[in-house]
């Protein structure tokens, strides 16, 4: 779990991380798959926690790796947050039940990576 409050006023930020796969890329190196439960809904919070804890979002130009970056844009022409949301939950007033949205992971995803699997089966 990542938490973090820098000044007085500052606001919480609550991530939680798992580590799902790591992925040897043959231009990339390492790269680490991994699913993020936010507790708090800041700006950036996920981008800042996981560069924070070494793991930056790829395509991420504000608080990602520069070099890899750079590889993406050049060799696969990624232009964006390599960061997908496939699960939204929100308690809906209305109903006054949970209510779940599941989007499935972007084909682009498992190419850019080389995982043969669907990656969404790791949740």
């Amino acid at each position: 779990m990542i938490s973090t409050e820098e000044d007085p006023e500052s606001k919480e930020a609550i991530t939680e991380c798992w580590l799902q796969k790591v992925v040897n890329h043959p231009e990339l190196g390492n790269l680490s798959l991994i699913r993020v439960h936010i507790e708090t809904g800041r700006m950036h919070q996920i981008r800042v926690h996981t560069a924070d804890a070494g793991f930056p979002v790829l395509g991420d130009i504000l608080y990602g790796h520069p070099r890899i970056n750079r590889v993406l844009l050049e060799k696969v022409k990624l232009k964006n947050l390599f960061l997908h949301c496939w699960k939204y939950s929100f308690f809906d007033i209305f109903s006054e039940d949970v209510t779940s949205f599941e989007a499935p992971i972007p084909k682009h995803f498992n190419e850019i990576l080389g995982i043969r699997e669907s990656i969404a089966s790791k949740k």
